[in-house]
């Protein structure tokens, strides 16, 4: 698969990314025909509430149905490692996750969480260079969280053969989302071929991307069909966009 090599991460053109999930095959089938109705330029499949995600058959099984269903539409693979059944809610099986995902080249890109340790996301990155898949490491960080930080929490993650990184954090005004702009900007001209995704999360955010604020990210997260309390809705960011 693995289209999204020859799609650059480029803040000119942000792609919309819609999640879909579902528990059982079946419902990741129905959930991802609905998604599909709706405009994005990429999915995201929120893995860790698949009841098969452990299973590595059944995941195997979910990720071709997906691609079929989808046809062969650019894929992001994320798993939520609290989701998952508590027995399996250790790093190591989280990476065995992420690790098998990535060597289906069902995928195109996987997100990777910063939590795990540097030789975990190192090796995960070989095999994600092994099979033509882009990955990703999600930063999470906390509610006013200073530029400084946010700086440290990037740096430590270079080394590690990733080029891409996802910040998210919670934010409540404008100027705080205009500091995750700056920190991601000068990171990027200190480091070249980086690229920082920052998502802004909460009200404040949402709005600011309805008035057509990209926050100079080349993914933009949205809802398919009915926004949320945080994501707006595919079609009104889309048309936002084209304003």
């Amino acid at each position: 698969m693995s289209h999204l090599r020859s799609i650059p991460f480029d803040a000119a053109y942000p792609m919309i990314t819609v999640p879909f999930s579902g528990e059982t095959i079946e419902d990741v089938g129905v959930s991802v025909k609905a998604v599909m109705k709706h405009p994005f330029d990429m999915l995201e499949f929120q893995a860790g509430t698949f009841n098969g995600v452990i299973n590595f058959t059944q995941l195997w099984d979910v990720l071709t149905r997906i691609s079929m269903e989808t046809d062969e539409a650019p894929i992001l693979f994320s798993c939520d490692m609290h989701a998952l059944p508590e027995y399996y809610q250790t790093a190591r099986d989280y990476a065995d996750i992420l690790s098998f995902a990535v060597r289906t080249t069902q995928i195109d890109t996987v997100a990777i969480e910063s939590f795990l340790p540097p030789d975990t996301i190192a090796d995960i990155a070989d095999k994600c260079m092994e099979s033509d898949v882009i990955p990703m490491i999600t930063i999470r960080l906390k509610a006013h969280t200073t530029p400084d930080m946010m700086r440290a929490q990037l740096a430590d993650m270079l080394g590690l053969d990733v080029h891409v990184f996802h910040v998210v954090m919670p934010v409540s005004t404008i100027e705080e989302i205009k500091s995750m702009e700056d920190t991601a900007a000068a990171f990027m001209q200190e480091h070249a071929h980086t690229n920082v995704i920052i998502q802004p999360v909460g009200t404040v955010a949402k709005e600011q991307l309805l008035q057509g604020n990209t926050f100079h990210s080349p993914l933009l997260f949205a809802a398919a069909g009915t926004e949320t309390d945080t994501l707006p809705d595919s079609a009104a960011l889309k048309a936002a966009l084209a304003k």
